[in-house]
């Protein structure tokens, strides 16, 4: 039998056409990927030289993904930087930011980096991590740092950071961790901040910050942890906080706030921790603040609180410490405490309470700390069998 040739292949005009585009169009993404990374490595390189560490840091492009702390795509291209905790000092302004187009995230934290941060920061267009916590960096945030459009998590904890944070960063709707802690932030919390409505953590704690909390906090529905604390926050506690109905974390303690607690409050049901110490508040503590059933620590103490020590407190086994002293409760403390299987710490010293300590309090085998003094507490103190009892007062 004859073997038949086989016939050549006919391709019309534009499907030549686009074959030919196709080729051309491969081996300029090939030269691209090529020129990019190798402009990666030069701008790595160059500052390594700065930071006279990071040795492992040799070679050419071919092995850049292999170097510590550096993780690229499938194209070569660097996409993650972490070097936390790695011993470096010196500044960021020597690093070209604007060499990694393909950058997601980028950690630093936990380093020695002094200075402030390079505007150039803003153009690494793909960011969506940036950590720089733990550090010596001083100065404002830059405004361009707003033309991060895909940043989701943004910690610049326990720096030096000065100054307000840039308006614009408020219209940064993909932020779902905003860390700027234990930093000298001034200005107020303005009511852009409701246009975040992906944030999960907001941790502004330890700065300068002063002026009322916007009720606007309340469109952050899918926040779960808030913490204000330690700054000059004054004007009362917005009912809208009642709104945050997955908060498991609210830190509203050491300011200047004034007003009652929301009865609102009674809505977070996933709270686990509220720490309100050290403010003015007055009236009384909301009825249901243990609803959900899973708060662990309670602190309102240095205050002007009034009335009883609410009945929904009664059942909350999940306690673990307890903090109400000085203020002005009042009630029989032998009805308005139950059993606290895992309470280690309670003090409601220097208040209006009266009546006797229950035989209750022997069934808290992990308390550690009774402070009692300074109401109108009669009887004995019941024997605490098997208890760490440390101190009793």
């Amino acid at each position: 039998m004859a073997t038949q040739k086989q016939k050549p292949l006919n391709c019309s005009p534009d499907l030549q056409f686009l074959l030919l585009v196709l080729i051309v169009v491969s081996s300029s993404l090939a030269t691209s990927s090529s020129a990019s990374t190798e402009a990666e490595v030069e701008a790595l390189l160059n500052w390594k030289s700065s930071l006279s560490l990071l040795s492992s840091w040799v070679g050419d492009n071919s092995s850049t993904c292999n170097w510590v702390g550096i993780s690229c795509n499938n194209c070569g291209s660097i996409n993650h930087i972490n070097l936390t905790g790695s011993g470096l000092r010196g500044t960021l302004h020597t690093l070209s930011f604007s060499t990694f187009p393909n950058l997601i995230s980028l950690n630093l934290s936990h380093n020695a980096f002094f200075g402030t941060i390079p505007p150039s920061l803003g153009n690494l267009s793909s960011l969506e991590i940036l950590d720089l916590s733990q550090n010596n960096i001083n100065g404002s945030i830059p405004d361009e740092f707003a033309m991060l459009g895909n940043l989701s998590t943004f910690s610049f904890q326990k720096n030096q950071i000065s100054g307000q944070i840039p308006q614009e960063m408020y219209k940064l709707s993909s932020l779902s961790v905003i860390d700027i802690s234990i930093n000298n932030i001034t200005g107020s919390i303005p009511a852009s901040i409701g246009n975040l409505s992906n944030l999960i953590v907001l941790d502004l704690h330890q700065n300068a910050l002063s002026g009322s909390i916007p009720s606007s906090i309340g469109n952050l529905t899918r926040l779960k942890v808030l913490y204000l604390m330690d700054n000059q926050l004054s004007g009362a506690i917005p009912n809208e906080v009642g709104k945050l109905k997955f908060l498991t974390d609210l830190g509203l303690a050491n300011n200047k706030l004034n007003g009652t607690i929301p009865l609102e409050i009674n809505n977070l049901v996933y709270l686990k921790n509220l720490w309100l110490s050290n403010n003015s508040l007055s009236g009384s503590i909301p009825g249901d603040v243990c609803s959900g059933g899973l708060l662990e620590i309670f602190t309102a103490h240095n205050n002007q609180l009034t009335g009883p020590i609410p009945r929904s407190l009664r059942n909350c086994t999940s306690l673990t410490r307890l903090r109400l002293e000085r203020n002005q409760l009042s009630g029989n403390i032998s009805e308005e405490l139950g059993i606290y299987p895992k309470l280690n710490y309670i003090d409601l010293s220097y208040n209006r309470l009266y009546g006797e300590l229950s035989e209750n309090w022997g069934k808290c085998q992990n308390l550690q700390s009774l402070r009692l003094s300074s109401n109108r507490i009669s009887g004995r103190i019941p024997h605490l069998e098997g208890s760490e009892l440390r101190t009793c007062t």
